[in-house]
């Protein structure tokens, strides 16, 4: 059995080895040239709204608000909150939809730590979803006891139908 070698330069004749093919050689996806025709004009965009704040006194009413969460975990979960960008975008959050009332929004923030229950699984997240809900809570009057289905005690008498 004899081997071929391969010759290691450019076979001559050809533009193996070359850096410069002209177009038709390279083929329909080499780059050619730039036209003197101008691309197409991109679509323009609206421009990027600005997101001043309205209320020149939000950093404040914002810090009065977070201390206030810190305070009210701690107290009641005994350790500091864990708190990132998202949590300080939800108390932004939490102002707007309190009309950037800072008491309104620690009202909020008072009624999900009202009931040691909600206070256990609750976060400044789920507060600035759903203020109102929290507005106003009161704890809940378990006594240590589960509580009753509306229907119990009462006795449910069938009738039997003989057909």
């Amino acid at each position: 059995l004899s081997r071929l070698r391969e010759p290691k330069g450019p076979i001559e004749g050809t533009n193996e080895g070359t850096s410069s093919a002209s177009a038709s050689e390279a083929g329909p996806f080499a780059l050619s040239s730039p036209s003197p025709e101008q691309p197409p004009e991109a679509p323009k965009r609206k421009p990027k709204a600005t997101t001043q704040r309205t209320d020149p006194e939000h950093g404040a009413k914002h810090a009065k608000v977070v201390a206030y969460y810190f305070e009210t975990f701690e107290r009641k979960r005994g350790s500091k909150p864990p708190f990132d960008g998202a949590d300080g975008k939800a108390v932004s959050r939490l102002l707007a939809k309190c009309g950037g009332d800072a008491e309104r929004a620690c009202a909020a923030i008072v009624g999900a730590f009202a009931d040691d229950w909600t206070a256990a699984r609750t976060s400044i997240r789920a507060i600035a979803s759903d203020p109102a809900k929290f507005i106003g809570a009161r704890p809940r009057r378990s006594n240590g006891t589960t509580p009753t289905q509306p229907n119990y005690g009462v006795e449910i008498k069938a009738e039997v139908i003989e057909a």
